[in-house]
């Protein structure tokens, strides 16, 4: 897949127009001694011409040539001169801008690394512009130019290269960076720009720690406006370009998302400033309290039910702030309203690849009370345990009211917990919205309502008592409701108007027909990496069959493998097919149909491919070239057969053939 027909039509999509590069490199090599080959270039006919073709006067020139003759390193008319010439080596790589060679000689090899990249985003359409900085002027740049897109280097000193390259210098010019890009972000841009770090550095692990070493340094850099790019992952092969999957990860993600972005991050710098407005309002508010207030709710309404203050504040004053953000924040400006419009995420690739680990620590948070305190103080709806030697999980849901422990103690002897499976947050069927973070780790849970068990609600053998169970939180009443919900009736989970993920995954195969003897057979694809497709059910109705998506790194990964398949080993009728998928005219639709749209399983897959949840290949009559077969867990079909009982059906009937 050469990805450049994608990249350079979503830079035209999103209108991206002005893209800043921020290196070194860009920055004029340091002058360290003045040699005879800087007096002959500066003396001679075709230098002095060299540096009038780089819009120097005679009076720069000759105080140059007089800076040169004195040995003055620290004279500003040569420093000038040398960042003239040095300009017009970046842009013509002429050696007639060059004094001695000395521009080539230090940094010729690191310009020559970003040159694809550079090419390549020169060709993303006639109106693009790309400015080209150092660390030296790489401020004003910013401030006069407006970027969409700033590329900026991870480390920024003329000291980073080469030997001079030590932990000492990566650590200061590393520094130099994240400063630079702190002070480029409090001019508040009105764009909003995107940001790309680069590094030669194999440093992508710690890309993210640079985003937040610049937050907290107060600008706020969403990490949907921050990617990576390897410098080396855009390169050149004879006069093509060559663009590694990483490279068009990271510009596809930039451009196709940039105008959801942008629309995304400015409407949520209005809700920050509406939570600001609503924490200094709801601690004014608590400042104004009397001692009075509050013993009157611990002597009255507390003490004698057994509850704690602590967790009663904390509901009281965290359910006031909740309320007053929804009050400060203006919902009605342009930032709310334009994310609503579907036409902005619609074209991003990879919108969904795989289950959200941050999504799922902002839920939660939303679903579990992890309050630190006394938790044996008494048991409530919705107590979460965890046993995680048996990947076992436990939740109360006997009523709350029957747990109140009052002055005479609870209404009951015994509570009533649902058992559930612990699983890992990527495991095939994973649940799209029972899931918990333990020990900072995401985890999928499977509740069983045939699995009942009652406990002492305090004391030996009580849930706090059983060896190796760890309590985690409470549920908040919604969650905890929906949880007892399950287990009273038995009939499915009620679910939640938006889960933070969706579907489940599959393990995927993917079958060739090839010719065999007289005829054909179907052979399994060797797909290195990751081999799991996604099946997202199909809620309104099983009519056109449940929606596959595929990951990107995979179909990367299975037309490089189809790139290898010898064209004479298929059938005379496959092999146009064959080459059909793989002529670029036809990545739109091949990338539409397993990455943005999906393909259902009761329809043609893209390019007269198949997607079926089965066993094996079909082999009848008319059946794909080119198949993909899904395999999910018990459950995964059990959920899947309720929605759609004919999958069953053509499973069994394909297994007969």
């Amino acid at each position: 897949m050469g990805h450049e027909k994608r990249i350079l039509e979503a830079f035209s999509q999103n209108k991206i127009e002005r893209i800043l590069l921020i290196d070194d490199v860009y920055d004029v090599p340091s002058l360290t001694e003045i040699d005879g080959s800087l007096l002959d270039f500066m003396s001679d006919i075709e230098g002095i011409d060299a540096c009038k073709a780089a819009n120097l006067n005679d009076g720069d020139i000759s105080d140059a040539l007089a800076a040169v003759e004195n040995n003055n390193l620290e004279s500003d008319a040569l420093l000038n001169v040398r960042k003239a010439l040095y300009a017009e080596f970046v842009g013509t790589r002429e050696d007639r801008f060059d004094p001695g060679g000395h521009f080539k000689t230090v940094k010729g090899l690191t310009l020559a690394i970003l040159d694809p990249l550079i090419a390549l985003l020169q060709k993303c359409g006639q109106k693009v512009e790309v400015r080209l900085s150092g660390l030296l002027d790489g401020e004003l740049q910013f401030k006069e130019f407006g970027p969409q897109i700033v590329f900026l280097d991870y480390y920024l000193s003329p000291e980073a290269t080469g030997e001079g390259l030590t932990a000492a210098v990566k650590t200061k010019a590393r520094l130099a960076s994240v400063q630079l890009l702190d002070r480029l972000l409090k001019t508040k841009p009105a764009d909003d720009p995107a940001i790309v770090l680069m590094s030669s550095e194999p440093v992508k692990d710690k890309a993210q720690a640079f985003r937040q070493d610049v937050e907290d340094l107060g600008e706020n850099v969403l990490a949907l406006r921050f990617r990576f790019l390897q410098k080396g992952w855009v390169s050149t092969n004879g006069a093509d370009l060559k663009i590694e999957n990483e490279a068009a990860d990271t510009l596809l993600d930039t451009s196709q998302g940039y105008v959801f972005g942008q629309v995304l991050h400015r409407a949520l710098k209005e809700w920050r400033s509406g939570a600001e407005s609503a924490l200094k309002e709801v601690l004014k508010q608590i400042g104004s309290l009397e001692p009075k207030d509050l013993a009157y709710l611990f002597r009255f309404r507390l003490a004698s039910e057994g509850e704690k203050m602590g967790s009663y504040l904390e509901w009281l004053f965290g359910e006031n702030l909740r309320a007053l953000v929804a009050e400060k924040v203006d919902w009605s400006s342009e930032a709310f309203t334009k994310i609503d419009d579907k036409e902005l995420s619609k074209g991003i690739e990879g919108a969904f690849d795989g289950p959200s680990v941050p999504i799922a620590r902002f839920f939660h948070r939303v679903r579990v009370d992890e309050l630190v305190g006394d938790h044996t103080n008494r048991r409530r709806l919705g107590d979460i345990f965890v046993q995680p030697t048996k990947k076992r999980v436990m939740v109360v849901i006997t009523p709350d009211c029957d747990l109140v422990p009052r002055g005479s103690g609870p209404k009951v002897t015994r509570l009533l917990a649902m058992e559930g499976q612990l699983r890992s947050f990527d495991e095939d069927s994973a649940s799209a919205d029972q899931f918990i973070i333990y020990k900072k780790k995401p985890y999928s849970l499977k509740w069983d309502p045939k699995s009942l068990h009652t406990f002492p609600v305090s004391g030996s053998g009580s849930l706090g008592e059983v060896k190796g169970m760890d309590f985690l939180g409470t549920l908040r009443p919604l969650y905890a409701q929906e949880v007892q919900h399950l287990a009273l009736t038995d009939l499915g989970r009620i679910g939640l108007s938006v889960a933070p993920t969706m579907g489940v995954d599959a393990s995927v195969k993917v079958h060739l027909r090839v010719k065999s003897g007289k005829g054909t057979t179907f052979e399994v694809l060797e797909i290195p990496g990751t081999s799991t497709a996604t099946v997202l059910p199909e809620r309104s109705g099983a009519a056109s069959g449940h929606r596959i998506l595929l990951r990107r790194s995979y179909v990367h990964a299975l037309v490089d493998k189809l790139r290898g398949i010898d064209i004479a080993t298929l059938d005379a009728e496959d092999a146009p097919k064959l080459t059909e998928f793989l002529q670029e005219k036809n990545e739109d639709r091949l990338i539409g149909g397993f990455l943005v749209k999906g393909s259902a399983v009761k329809e043609k897959g893209p390019l007269s491919t198949s997607i079926q949840i089965a066993a094996k290949p079909d082999t009848g009559k008319g059946s794909a070239w080119l198949q993909f077969t899904l395999k999910l867990s018990d459950e995964a079909m059990e959920d899947l057969l309720s929605l759609d009982p004919t999958l069953i059906a053509g499973d069994e009937a394909r297994a007969t053939r």
